[in-house]
């Protein structure tokens, strides 16, 4: 398929989105519980730039935006892992093992994804079908080819997920 005609590119800024995170391994070691200041981009592969059929940028950003406020500072858990075990959910305190570890942590300080890992390309794929969700909701009918969006947890260091509109 030849690449689309334009792209429009969104990004977060860098000290918008700062979360802790442990990516599980196949063999069942993890990463120590750790923490990022993640950026974000977006680029929207385009059929038409005219001013009749533009894309208002805040289809991108108000979800983007909403995302960076719900995770900002948290803890984000892959609740789909299977090396993950919720123990105890009091709503005051997540006891939870991950990779036979031990953890209990404040219930507000915590994010349950439905996902299999914390990794960046597991963070850029979630990232990628919510956003899609609401660009299918928000933007011109086929204006949107596809969608790729980067997680960046270091600079030079992440995962994209592209995602096509029709799919």
């Amino acid at each position: 398929m030849p690449r689309a005609p334009y792209r429009l590119h969104v990004a977060t800024e860098p000290d918008r989105l700062y979360f802790g995170h442990m990516t599980v391994y196949p063999d069942g070691h993890k990463e120590r519980l750790h923490g990022h200041n993640f950026r974000i981009f977006v680029d929207l592969d385009l059929s038409d730039a005219s001013m009749a059929r533009m894309v208002d940028l805040n289809h991108v950003l108000v979800p983007l935006h909403a995302i960076c406020a719900e995770w900002k500072e948290r803890l984000l858990l892959a609740a789909g892992n299977p090396r993950f075990e919720v123990v105890r959910d009091d709503g005051v305190e997540l006891e939870y093992r991950l990779c036979g570890d031990r953890y209990v942590c404040p219930r507000a300080d915590v994010v349950l994804l439905p996902i299999e890992n914390c990794s960046v390309e597991g963070l850029a794929e979630y990232l990628a079908t919510t956003l899609r969700g609401h660009l299918r909701r928000l933007a011109p009918d086929g204006v949107v080819l596809g969608l790729d969006l980067r997680v960046e947890e270091l600079p030079g260091i992440g995962a994209s997920c592209y995602l096509p509109m029709a799919e």
